[in-house]
Order: structure tokens, then C-alpha cells, then sequence
């Protein structure tokens, strides 16, 4: 059974404290600029906010960006199995959420924030872009802003990619981040719209791809190393097609299997190191052809992919534990796990319906959940992680249209 915490509005106390200390370090950190919708202000809550995700940052932009309103976020239940950071995230009323699962626990604290006449912050694509493009909205979104009737605000972060990709194993790169808010529906207007009008809404408004807003603003964003950890999301060679080939180092990404090579600049961008060569302008594009090409691959009959993995489970909010290792296999069907936790033989299958989608860290490991229990894989080639996201979302993909 899931425990439930007693959700109350965020404390103004704590509130104010965390306001007072993080929020000057990313406006100055980063060289953050806000710009508010004055029709912001004048709204009596409850209504929700909505944001691209391109950084950890983003909570804090959104509720800075929205001062004085005290946010309370829908938050992945990871953070809270640290006992002092649950504690925290408790205080100034984040709301846990299992990733990618149907999740009546966080549905019922949400719709405690609203009758508390709360104002609630969502990140509608459920974790960090890996590639600076925005995903999809989900219905479950779209049917609670419709079942609220409340207003929905967008808060629109740019550059806050750029100034951390979610890849970068060189940390942070200044530049500059716009943060932007405005109304974007109104109750009445919510309340006038079908629920696939409202998601198509939300989707449009929180669509934002960081590469084309590079090339119309030009703003450099300085790293010695810019094009290290690259490889953890592209794996594939764009010239002779070689799997989990690429290999970043500075400002470098090449192709341990024939040498093809791109060189990163100053604005994030990508560009061939020799005539010859033939990489995509950025990582956005890039990562939306290997999308491609493993589309292709799933399309098999046969389609099957193997990996050794160790495993890790954390039940609910509690930390994760080594519980043993095995091998997983996807195929059509979804994914299985055979081998040994916590002492013991152990096979659990995850059938592909049940899959909403995996919580990754990019060149290390992925996780599914199944009920309140969460499986994290280990592969021995992390590079392989990207695969996994792409094949099961397009497996997700295929059985819906069907």
C-alpha cells in the first residue's frame, strides 16, 4: 500500500528561505533575465502551471518566475527516499509521483493543492530532455486541467538547456537563459475546450526546441570540454552506421569505427571536422535519426534486444538497494528480466501496455516501474541506455496506432 503524507500548502517559512538563497545564485550563475505576463499577477488562485523541462534548475526558475505565488510541484517520487530531502520537499508541499505510472496517490494530493486553492507546478514531459527538444503531453494532464476547470499558466525556460545539457560531463557553461510567463488559458476557455483540444493546447505551448532557438539568437555558451558525455545519447554513426561507436572528448565526437568526427563550437552546434565527414548540425537532430533508424530496426518480426544488467529496487520512497544482476530482453511482447534479487532466482516480465515510459540516466542506467516497486538496470555498455528509451517508446508507439 502506498503511504500517504498529510499534503499541505507549501510553508511560507521554508518557502521564503529557499526563495532567499537559490533563487540570486541562478539569476547571477546563470545570467538569468524574467519576463512576467503582468496578467499573471492579477489571477486568484487555483490554476496550474506548466513548463518545458530542460534542466534540474527548472523548479526553481518557475517558482522564482512566478514569486509571489508559493508553488506546489508535482515532483518524481526519487527525491523523496532521501530522508532529509523528503522532509524538505514535504515542507513546501511537493507532491510525489511515481514516473510513468497511473498514479491515484499523486492524483489525490493534486486535487487537494486545488481545493486548498493551491497553485500547482507541472513539468508535463515527466523528466529532463535529453536532447533539448520537448516530448509529447500525455491525456492524463489534459483530463485533470479539464476536470479542475482552473486557469493554466506556461512557464517557458530558454537557454537553461544549453547552459547544462542533461549529457554534459563538464558541468555548466554561462551563457544566457530567458525565462518567460504568460496566461495561457483561461477557466472559461478550459472549461469551452475538449479535453484533446486542452492537450493540444498544452502541447503547443511547451514546445520548444533549444538548437533552433540557438540559430535565431546566437548566444555563445563557453566550456573547455563542450562535446564531453555526447556520446551517452549518441551512440549511432551517421557515415558507416556502426552501433555504440561514437566516442566524445573536448570538443570532439568521432566514430571509433571509420573516423567520421564533428566538432562542437561555441553555440552548442555541430559541424564535420573534414569534408568527408558526416554529422547532423546538432544533437537534437542527431538523436531524432538513430529515433529513426531503431524504428526501422523494431519493425522486425523478430525484433530483440539483449544486455547484461545488475539491478537495483527501491519500494515506494525507499533508497535503492543492490538486490543482484541478470540479463533483460525487449522484444515486441515488452520487457523481461531473468536472474538473481536479493539472494534469490527471480524472472519478472514488464508487458510493453504496462510500460508509460522509462526514467533514464544517459550512459548509465534505466528504470521501469511495476506497482509501487522500481526496477533500475545497469548496463554493462551505457551507451545502450538511448536504445532502450528509443525502442520501447516506438514498441508503445506502434501498439497504441495499431
Amino acid at each position: 500500500m502506498a503511504k500517504e503524507h498529510a499534503l499541505h500548502l507549501p510553508n511560507p517559512v521554508l518557502y521564503a528561505a529557499a526563495e532567499a538563497v537559490i533563487f540570486p545564485y541562478i539569476q547571477l550563475h546563470y545570467n538569468t533575465t524574467y519576463k512576467r505576463d503582468p496578467a499573471v499577477r492579477r489571477l486568484e488562485p487555483p490554476f496550474l502551471v506548466i513548463g518545458n523541462h530542460p534542466s534540474t534548475w527548472d523548479p526553481f526558475h518557475m517558482a522564482r518566475a512566478l514569486h509571489p505565488f508559493r508553488l506546489s510541484f508535482l515532483t518524481s517520487n526519487l527525491f523523496f527516499r532521501h530522508p532529509v530531502v523528503g522532509w524538505a520537499l514535504r515542507a513546501i508541499g511537493a507532491v510525489p509521483k511515481i514516473q510513468f505510472r497511473s498514479d491515484p496517490r499523486a492524483l489525490k494530493a493534486m486535487l487537494r493543492v486545488i481545493s486548498l486553492k493551491g497553485v500547482l507546478g507541472i513539468f508535463p514531459e515527466g523528466t529532463r530532455s535529453a536532447d533539448g527538444a520537448t516530448a509529447p503531453v500525455r491525456d492524463a494532464l489534459a483530463k485533470l486541467v479539464k476536470k479542475a476547470g482552473m486557469p493554466v499558466v506556461t512557464c517557458m525556460a530558454r537557454g537553461a538547456y544549453l547552459s547544462r545539457p542533461r549529457w554534459s560531463a563538464s558541468g555548466d557553461r554561462r551563457g544566457r537563459v530567458l525565462v518567460e510567463t504568460r496566461v495561457l488559458l483561461s477557466a472559461e476557455q478550459v472549461k469551452g475546450s475538449s479535453v484533446e483540444e486542452v492537450r493540444a493546447t498544452l502541447e503547443g505551448a511547451i514546445h520548444h526546441n533549444e538548437y533552433d532557438w540557438q540559430r535565431a539568437v546566437r548566444i555563445p555558451f563557453r566550456s573547455k570540454r563542450p562535446a564531453e558525455g555526447l556520446d551517452t545519447i549518441l551512440h549511432k554513426c551517421p557515415r558507416c552506421r556502426a552501433d555504440l561507436a561514437m566516442r566524445s572528448k573536448g570538443d570532439r565526437l568521432a566514430c571509433s569505427a571509420c573516423g567520421n568526427e564533428a566538432v562542437m563550437d561555441v553555440y552548442g552546434l555541430l559541424a564535420p571536422k573534414d569534408p568527408d565527414c558526416v554529422v547532423f548540425e546538432d544533437a537534437a537532430a542527431w538523436n531524432a535519426w538513430q529515433r529513426a533508424e531503431m524504428a526501422r530496426v523494431c519493425a522486425a518480426p523478430d525484433f530483440a534486444m539483449e544486455s547484461r544488467v545488475r539491478l537495483r529496487i527501491s519500494d515506494l520512497e525507499q533508497p535503492f538497494r543492490d538486490a543482484g544482476e541478470g540479463r533483460i530482453r525487449l522484444d515486441r511482447g515488452g520487457l523481461r528480466f531473468e536472474g538473481t534479487a536479493d539472494g534469490k532466482p527471480l524472472v519478472q516480465t514488464f508487458p510493453l501496455p504496462g510500460i508509460l515510459g522509462i526514467s533514464a540516466d544517459y550512459g548509465e542506467n534505466f528504470e521501469i516501474v511495476m506497482d509501487a516497486t522500481t526496477y533500475r538496470f545497469y548496463l554493462e555498455n551505457g551507451q545502450e541506455v538511448i536504445g532502450y528509451a528509443h525502442a520501447i517508446d516506438l514498441l508503445r508507439e506502434e501498439r497504441a496506432g495499431a
